[in-house]
């Protein structure tokens, strides 16, 4: 096969890119008469886009302020400065934004549910005028065809992504290519720095914990927050009075004036006459639902720098701030802060403790804070419990769920809507859909109504057993019941269909959630681009992400994430690339996520050595791989047969304090079998076992295959038998491997007892086991037939 020249197209490459590229073309591109004052509006689709798609909204222009792009434009000075300012730049100019003349206008798109953001990247806040897609879009851009000295994740030049790294670790002033200057990203409205190209000024005011420290500013910035806090309040040349300004403080916050409060309780903590607990509470609890973690844990500093207690209400807010964003080790501080500040801990600190734990899948840490917040005579109730039983079901411990609930049932607290849905999602999880069903009817039955949360975990639990035809029976129980679905409800439904690939009945759910009046969100569209990647439908995908942009909705990391994840399902390498480095270019940042799913796109077209660059890229940007990231990549060296490079993973994983779970080490195994090693398989079952991992159904399957395909049938019987007793229940594929090896060794007795082992475990035969059966079945043995019979009766 000849060899494809950097630059240049082979005839396979254009014929599979040209449909995308006529779709994809109106993606970030301005109408064609837009003018550099005139509001960009998104273009309609085109024609020829899917009658199943989801319909578009439009999307209201909003000016882009002038020291913004000029801002822009300093970060940027690889733009090409020749570029008309009507004219929207290109992917190949290296997706740098026009140069607009001061006296004009840019616009950007925005909705109701994407709010603009100062902090963002240039491309991204010159949203009307983002990049179009081109004859050399990245989306379409072989990789083979990049031009050396260009980074293959951001399409920048090498120099260029080094200086701005450079610049970003080392606190430089300029962030060249992608970001904003330092003085713009410095800037917070109403929280100091100075507008660029302002003429007034805004005050600057430093850690309070510093300010009190110099006590040659504390008098000075005293007398200057109590005239601030005079003319506030219509006063001046006269003292304010504490008590009004707390009364003026409740008025904002009742008004929801949030900013304004936190900046008038700032002067009045300058000033000496700190706000009230009661004000701080309420403003802590306004940056937890907003989820701003790090400013809830600078106001309680704020607060005992003006002498202010912090109550354990304070306090209680701040670590479920922590937990909501998965800051389990700040969460478990601020506990030790209760105790140093002679409070102590109630059962609201510890409920948020668990919970906090239950998201950062830490199990066994969530069990023993229970334990110790009974000892110290705090009683847990159905939240704390509700907690825990969430927990269990976020680390897919079913068995565990339930021993909660008997406690909890035990303790004589009534188990509630949100508990019985927290089981039925630890079902879904486990992939037991059977006794999810039946916990539906232990509520119903119990007089526990389910909500719309409830059906919808029941919705999930179908989809992760491939059982969409229930699904939809959920659907209609939920109609029955007179409980509307709501748009997380949907997005289960579609998510199902996509894992069932069904495409087509995911594209119609879409269009029956907007006839329903459900809006579909991010994650709607993102579960279409995930269904369109299962079906190994890319250029649908192209369309969804075309479609969201023009519904209003910018692209996000999950969105790009799941395009990527698309195209490594349908080995297209270079597209995943493309994406990648366009979504580098207009600003949405890559997570681990993302760069886990790039890895396991090099592992499906066996090229490992990407998958290690692109694992060595994350690094360098600090971007931290999870559980997840490294299976991933032992994954890509098992598609590879490569064991001992798989193995070097592992030890990588232990020195990088990130803990293996049950899927890395069944992807070890697998390697072992691509490499016949069958001892090695079982010394990493061992290693399991020591340290305190229990193999589940498919690690076992694993080795049971791999025993077979070795010819060591007996050694595949014991497994078999271990996994049974440790509690760990055969499936119906791993007696397909046992009957297949006994069939192909002719072993008629275990074969027999086998099939009354199924019969034993209620295991159903399915398509495979007949046909498994079939050259027994064939020879007409009657001891066969009544085999399977008993089997059926007894299921």
């Amino acid at each position: 096969m000849q060899e494809q020249q950097p630059g240049t197209w082979s005839e396979a490459s254009l014929a599979r890119s040209a449909p995308a590229l006529s779709r994809a073309c109106s993606l970030f591109q301005p109408a064609s008469n837009a003018s550099a004052s005139t509001p960009l509006r998104h273009a309609s689709a085109p024609s020829g886009t899917n009658p199943s798609t989801l319909a578009l909204h439009a999307a209201k222009p909003v000016p882009l302020p002038l020291w913004l792009q000029e801002a822009a434009r300093t970060a940027l000075p690889h733009a090409a400065p020749s570029m008309a300012p009507s004219t929207a730049p290109s992917m190949a100019s290296s997706m740098a934004p026009a140069a607009t003349p001061a006296t004009s206008t840019t616009h950007f798109a925005s909705s109701s549910s994407v709010a603009p953001n100062c902090d963002a990247e240039p491309g991204a806040l010159l949203g009307g005028e983002a990049p179009s897609l081109s004859a050399a879009a990245p989306f379409l851009q072989p990789f083979s065809a990049r031009a050396a000295g260009v980074d293959m994740f951001t399409g920048l030049p090498q120099s260029a992504q080094q200086s701005a790294q450079h610049g970003a670790q080392h606190g430089g002033q300029q962030f060249p290519s992608v970001g904003l200057h330092a003085a713009t990203l410095a800037f917070r409205p109403g929280m100091g720095g100075e507008l660029p190209g302002a003429s007034h000024r805004t005050r600057s005011w430093p850690n309070y914990a510093e300010r009190y420290e110099d006590q040659s500013l504390n008098s000075e910035a005293r007398q200057q927050a109590l005239r601030e806090l005079a003319m506030r309040m219509r006063v001046y040349p006269n003292m304010p009075d504490r008590a009004a300004m707390n009364q003026e403080l409740k008025r904002l916050q009742t008004q929801q004036s949030w900013q304004q409060s936190q900046t008038m309780m700032q002067l009045m903590g300058d000033a000496g006459m700190p706000a009230e607990v009661g004000r701080y509470n309420a403003l802590i609890l306004w940056l937890k639902k907003n989820k701003q973690w790090g400013e809830a844990i600078k106001i309680l500093s704020e607060m005992k720098a003006a002498g202010v207690r912090p109550s354990i209400v304070s306090y209680n807010s701040v670590i479920d701030a922590c937990g909501k964003a998965r800051q389990l080790k700040l969460a478990f501080e601020m506990l030790e802060h209760i105790a140093n500040d002679g409070l102590v801990p109630d059962t609201v600190s510890y409920t948020s403790l668990i919970d906090a734990c239950g998201k950062a899948q830490q199990l066994e840490r969530a069990v023993d804070l229970l334990g110790q917040m009974k000892a110290a005579g705090v009683r847990p109730n159905s939240f704390t419990y509700n907690a825990l039983i969430d927990a269990c079901a976020k680390a897919a411990e079913v068995d565990r769920a339930f021993e909660v609930l008997q406690q909890m049932q035990a303790e004589g607290i009534r188990a509630n809507t949100r508990t019985y849905t927290s089981l039925i999602d630890a079902c879904g999880k486990s992939q037991q859909i059977e006794r999810a069903f039946m916990v539906l009817q232990q509520m119903q039955s119990e007089g526990v109504k389910p909500n719309t949360a409830t059906y919808t975990c029941l919705v999930d639990a179908c989809g992760k057993s491939q059982q969409l035809d229930r699904a939809f029976d959920v659907l209609r129980m939920m109609e029955a019941a007179s409980v509307q679905p709501n748009t997380h409800t949907y997005n289960a439904l579609i998510d199902a269909c996509g894992k069932a690939r069904q495409l087509d009945r995911a594209f119609a759910v879409a269009q029956e959630m907007q006839l329903a009046g459900v809006r579909p969100d991010a994650v709607s569209f993102t579960c279409l681009v995930d269904a369109c990647g299962r079906s190994m439908q890319i250029e649908r995908a192209m369309e969804v992400v075309q479609q969201m942009q023009q519904a209003g909705l910018r692209p996000n990391t999950a969105a790009f994430t799941s395009l990527i994840d698309a195209c490594g399902k349908s080995l297209d390498l270079e597209r995943a690339f493309g994406v990648m480095q366009y979504m580098t270019q207009i600003g949405v940042p890559p997570n681990t996520a993302t760069y886990t799913s790039l890895i396991d796109a090099c592992g499906r077209a066996q090229q490992l050595e990407q998958a290690f660059l692109v694992f060595e890229h994350m690094h360098q940007l600090g971007v931290s791989p999870n559980t997840a990231t490294f299976t991933t990549l032992i994954n890509a060296c098992a598609k590879c047969a490569n064991l001992e490079r798989a193995l070097a993973v592992l030890q990588m994983m232990y020195a990088s304090n990130v803990k293996p779970d049950n899927i890395t080490y069944t992807a070890l195994i697998n390697a072992c079998g691509r490499t016949q090693q069958v001892d090695r398989a079982f010394e990493l079952l061992a290693q399991m076992r020591q340290h305190s991992l229990q193999a589940n159904t498919v690690t076992y399957n694993a080795v049971i295959d791999m025993c077979c395909k070795a010819g060591d049938f007996n050694r595949a019987l014991a497994t078999m038998y271990q996994m049974w007793s440790v509690g760990v229940k055969p499936d119906v594929i791993t007696f397909n491997m046992l009957l297949q090896a006994c069939c192909k060794a002719d072993l008629e007795e275990q074969l027999y007892a086998l099939l009354a082992s199924m019969r034993e475990l209620h295991v159903v035969p399915n398509a495979v086991t007949m046909h498994v059966l079939a050259s027994k079945q064939s020879a007409n043995n009657p001891r066969l037939e009544q085999a399977l019979a008993a089997i059926r009766d007894a299921s």
